[in-house]
């Protein structure tokens, strides 16, 4: 079982963990709503405790492409913009509010990614929330 997954490691619960500095590979699965994600890791383990161990990844393989998680962002706001719009009335076709609010969320998360993660996931949701204000909120609802 892990936690703390991240692009670059992640956190390993067993109750013989191996010594540090050891070189393995890993082989995850990520489940998800839209199904699951297989990513071969290749590591370096570190931190060993009682409980587990750290991995640094230095080599991903398999990894889903950013177009697969653009794609998972696409499905996520679909299902939202649909379940809250009047789509007879609106005057913007939903699948255009959908490209929009999706491609702003994968733009900003994949900056987020690439910069390693400069701030919290809280603080990210909360620059989402705001970024969407209640006036861009009714244009996409409206």
């Amino acid at each position: 079982m892990t936690r703390d997954v991240s692009l670059d490691g992640c956190f390993v619960a067993c109750p013989a963990p191996p010594a540090e500095d050891v070189t393995c590979t890993a082989i995850l699965h990520i489940n998800g709503r839209e199904g699951s994600i297989r990513v071969v890791a290749h590591a370096v383990t570190l931190r060993r405790r009682s409980d587990g161990f750290a991995l640094h990844f230095h080599e991903l393989e398999e990894l889903e492409s950013y177009e697969h998680l653009r794609n998972l962002i696409v499905v996520e706001t679909r299902k939202l913009i649909i379940a809250q719009a009047d789509q007879a009335t609106h005057p913007i076709p939903a699948e255009l509010r959908v490209q929009f609010v999706a491609g702003a969320a994968f733009s900003l998360l994949t900056w987020w990614i690439e910069h390693d993660f400069p701030h919290s996931v809280r603080d990210m949701s909360e620059a989402c929330r705001r970024l969407i204000t209640p006036e861009r909120r009714r244009a996409l609802d409206a």
